[in-house]
């Protein structure tokens, strides 16, 4: 009796944009120089002191954007996503068709498993900028994470058409693709993420389990030992 395997793990949600442009338009010059302390704390990754910056910065200029913006970041990346939504959600009130907040905010409810929220906001990006790098992908990863593969794979296949080179759409695609059984078209998927990265253990392991289900038992050994041998090279020291 042959054991069922699990077809792999996502990978993980794409990008965070960061904003350390000094502001656009003018300010309390005291605002200005928190909300640049900010931005060098940041880069620092002294987070909580970055946020404290901004926060000084917010209280002299309210309406600066961009410290609401990146206090939204730091905050996300405490893994204090319900401050970071109130955060981006403040930076909107100013510029509402700035596609960076809505793309991060989808990331933060991603990470909170409010997909369908998170699928709302990386649409709004798209709405502002068709061409937006891994929102599609994003868009994607929350759908699966619904069941909704069809759809998916059409946001899978919409960022692909923007970045055709992205292993990650092409791995996560064929797994989604394995679910519905459509084991031939999953291969090829797989066989395109490794064509881009082929040091990819996960997809060479997920290759040789749809191979296996399809009985080709053969071109499944030779793939788990392509897993295998990948896999070894990265736990190198």
């Amino acid at each position: 009796m042959r054991i069922e395997r699990e077809i792999g793990l996502l990978c993980g949600i794409i990008l965070i944009v960061l904003l350390v442009c000094a502001p656009s338009i003018a300010y309390d010059q005291q605002a200005v120089d928190y909300y640049n302390q900010g931005t060098d704390y940041a880069h620092l990754n002294q987070y909580t002191n970055a946020i404290a910056s901004f926060d000084k910065a917010l209280e002299i200029s309210p309406d600066l954007f961009e410290a609401w913006y990146n206090r939204g970041i730091e905050l996300g990346k405490l893994g204090r996503y319900d401050e970071a939504i109130a955060s981006y959600d403040k930076a909107l009130k100013i510029r509402p068709d700035n596609s960076d907040t809505w793309f991060n905010r989808g990331i933060a409810l991603f990470n909170l498993r409010r997909y369908e929220k998170a699928i709302t906001s990386f649409d709004k990006t798209l709405k502002i900028n068709p061409n937006y790098f891994n929102a599609s992908y994003n868009s994607g990863l929350s759908l699966d994470r619904l069941g909704r593969y069809d759809e998916a794979i059409t946001s899978y296949d919409n960022e692909l058409k923007i970045n055709p080179d992205n292993p990650a759409a092409w791995y996560n695609r064929g797994i989604v693709l394995g679910k519905l059984g459509q084991y031939d078209e999953a291969i090829a998927s797989y066989d395109k993420a490794l064509g881009i990265n082929p040091d990819n253990p996960d997809a060479w392991s997920n290759r040789g389990a749809v191979l296996g289900t399809l009985g080709h038992y053969d071109e499944a050994v030779a793939s788990f030992n392509k897993a295998l041998k990948k896999q070894s090279a990265q736990d190198q020291p």
